[in-house]
């Protein structure tokens, strides 16, 4: 359906899972994945170093900024 993955994600519910799965959803190359929201202090972002080292973006930011 998107060939690949889609060219950028946006994740905003805070949600671990949710986060990692923006991750691993964008495409490889040119994708890139943002996170807006703060998780919980007690989680853990946990993925295989492959989903960043196939060039994709991760980003991050709260509070607008």
């Amino acid at each position: 359906m998107t060939n690949g993955g889609v060219d950028r994600s946006v994740e905003c519910t805070g949600s671990i899972n949710a986060m990692i799965f923006a991750v691993k959803c964008v495409h490889d190359g040119w994708g890139v994945a943002v996170l807006v929201r703060v998780p919980n202090k007690d989680d853990a972002f946990k993925t295989h170093p492959m989903n960043l080292l196939n060039e994709r973006t991760l980003k991050g930011t709260f509070f607008g900024n």
